[in-house]
């Protein structure tokens, strides 16, 4: 062990592992994204994980970072501005850096978002209930056929 790492304390995060039971979930409008995920991306950007349009959505407006922590045995979400113009909101509050509970309410630009926790479990059994929209190469893709997916 190297001089350099010898004073570093041991690190009481743990990252997000695929095998917890929870996965994320957040609400936009009426869209639903479930994510399984260590950090999502939330902008305007083609690449975002979370993908808002309009104004006062910076590109890559923020991030939100999900970890194991140990001392609650539980998953643990922040939420981080990344030098928007026009901020993020938590329960109407402006925040920089903050903690997501379960439950939470984020708004950005016009937008407000809905963060939670879900069921692993729960998730799958309401994927099986959606219907197959396309199949190719023994792969299925499991939607609501009500839902809009015709490119923007």
């Amino acid at each position: 062990m190297s001089d350099r790492n010898k004073d570093k304390a041991p690190s009481k995060e743990r990252s997000f592992s695929r095998s917890s039971t929870k996965i994320i979930a957040i609400r936009t409008g009426d869209r639903l994204h479930r994510l399984d995920k260590e950090r999502i991306v939330i902008g305007s950007v083609i690449s975002a994980d979370i993908r808002i349009m309009g104004d006062g959505v910076s590109p890559l407006h923020a991030v939100i970072e999900v970890i194991q922590d140990p001392a609650q045995d539980a998953l643990v979400a922040r939420i981080y501005d990344l030098a928007s113009e026009t901020g993020v909101f938590i329960g109407g509050k402006k925040v920089v850096s903050q903690e997501l509970p379960s439950g939470s309410e984020i708004t950005i630009g016009r937008h407000k978002l809905g963060f939670a926790f879900e069921d692993r479990s729960k998730a799958r059994e309401e994927a099986k209930r959606d219907k197959v929209l396309r199949s190719s190469d023994g792969r299925d893709l499991y939607g609501n056929p009500a839902e809009d997916l015709r490119p923007l």
